[in-house]
């Protein structure tokens, strides 16, 4: 006799509600919104193991509060792996597509606020040279301050 044979037969009333699948879904969206239709289908799957269910709405409905608790348990997951995924895309940004060179818009926008005043670069600058260039100690020496 296989497994499925054994328990086969769902009493609807024992399973989860249209409010309370409604609501399970809205907490999936909720965390994996991020996520295409695909990824968020883990979910369920995981739900269907979980329970030991061949559909998810056929959880048991007193399971419902540690369905959403589990549910809750992958939000810092998702979270984590939204921060390290925006670190690496940031990271490659800057060192792979930008060769790891420094940032001109903020190097101007320094120059400007240390000069006091709205700089127009040459047509030809040494970014380098700038980004290690200390304007507001020189212009002390300048000044005499």
């Amino acid at each position: 006799m296989s497994v499925l044979s054994l328990n086969n037969h769902v009493d609807a009333s024992q399973t989860l509600t249209p409010d309370q699948c409604h609501e399970i879904r809205r907490a999936i969206w909720q965390i994996g919104s991020c996520f295409l239709d695909r990824e968020s289908v883990w979910i369920y799957n995981h739900l269907r193991v979980e329970f030991q269910v061949e559909r998810w709405p056929d959880i048991p409905r007193d399971h419902f509060p540690i369905v959403m608790e589990l549910i809750k348990g992958k939000a810092e997951s998702v979270r984590q792996f939204h921060q390290a995924i925006l670190e690496m895309r940031s990271w490659f940004a800057r060192e792979c597509l930008g060769g790891g060179c420094p940032w001109t818009p903020a190097i101007k926008a320094r120059l400007n606020r240390d000069l006091r005043r709205s700089v127009v670069p040459p047509p030809r600058i040494d970014w380098l040279v700038l980004a290690n260039t200390s304007v507001t100690a020189q212009r002390e020496d300048i000044d005499g301050k």
